[in-house]
Formats: structure tokens, sequence, C-alpha cells
């Protein structure tokens, strides 16, 4: 899988940061239950020339912070 050195750059920062990197096909990541309670930010998306559709989407992924 080549990826461009922007979202390389973009994958470092937000390792940096603490966010897990998630590689899929799955463009509504956001919506699923299971990531509710992170924060879940879209790093690049790329669709398929032929269909159009969503063929790789790249999320970084963190538990929200609970402040009391």
């Amino acid at each position: 899988m080549k990826l461009s050195k922007q979202t390389l750059d973009r994958i470092a920062a937000h390792e940096a940061l603490g966010f897990e990197i998630l590689i899929g096909n799955d463009w509504r990541l956001p919506d699923r239950p299971k990531w509710r309670k992170h924060e879940v930010v879209r790093i690049c998306q790329t669709n398929s020339k032929s269909h159009g559709r969503c063929v790789r989407t790249i999320f970084a992924v963190r538990p929200l912070e609970v402040t009391s």
C-alpha cells in the first residue's frame, strides 16, 4: 500500500498525540457504536476510479478524556 507524503505526515502527527491508526474501508466509522466514546479523526479517504465508492479510509482514534 503506497501512501502520499502528506498522509504519512498526518499519521505521524496523530500518533505523536496518542492516537491509534486504523486502516480499512468503513467510511462511516465515527457513526458506529463501538467508537462512540472515542475521538475519531479521518486522515484520508481513497475512492475507486471505476465505481466511485470508498476502497480505503484511514482514521486516527483515541478514547475521549473524562474530566470530572
